[in-house]
């Protein structure tokens, strides 16, 4: 006796059968996406731009750092480990913003060494050079005032830390002629004494 199929498992397998074909055949008659667009060669950036760009990546890692030493410098509990490696990576950062700054000085046109009024012109990477100088020896002196427990030399410290950072905001524009679109540095504010 031959097995009579369950009328409604067939019409279902039917109807289901019928939908992916119709889903199907409208998938395949529509037009096929065109093939994406090959990506075009980028120019690399020139000399003066490259040079730029380390510049102000040296400066932005170096505020970050220093002005992470002032904040942690005024913690309940500072990390003088953590400071010291901070310190560390301060003077590495430091060291790489000098010699961005003497790529792009080197990248500038040259100029006469009086302006027109007959003045010397500055030499801002010898000026950079003295700001990162002092801001190694501002950072040690926190570092030591820490610890030995001196907190009132530590806001003493703390601000002359931000007050080098700032003075680096003034002089790093001014290398190879200025950087276009940096603005004015804003004039430090008073660092707040205790928590």
């Amino acid at each position: 006796m031959p097995a009579k199929a369950n009328p409604p498992t067939t019409v279902a397998l039917a109807l289901c059968g019928s939908l992916a074909l119709g889903l199907t055949g409208t998938a395949l008659a529509v037009e096929p996406l065109e093939a994406a667009p090959k990506p075009r060669p980028v120019a690399a950036p020139a000399p003066a731009v490259t040079a730029r760009m380390a510049l102000l990546g040296s400066l932005g890692t170096l505020l970050t750092l220093g002005t992470g030493i002032a904040r942690d410098a005024h913690a309940a509990r500072p990390d003088a480990a953590r400071l010291k490696l901070v310190q560390r990576q301060l003077a590495e950062e430091g060291a790489r913003l000098l010699a961005s700054a003497r790529a792009q000085a080197q990248q500038a046109p040259a100029t006469a060494k009086n302006d027109p009024k007959g003045n010397r012109r500055k030499d801002p990477v010898g000026d950079i050079r003295t700001a990162l100088d002092q801001l190694g020896k501002d950072a040690t002196r926190l570092l030591n005032d820490l610890a030995a427990n001196n907190t009132a030399a530590v806001s003493a410290d703390v601000t002359q830390v931000l007050a080098d950072l700032t003075k680096l905001t003034a002089l790093v524009p001014q290398v190879g002629g200025g950087l276009p679109g940096v603005p004015a540095p804003v004039p430090p504010l008073p660092v707040p004494v205790g928590r």
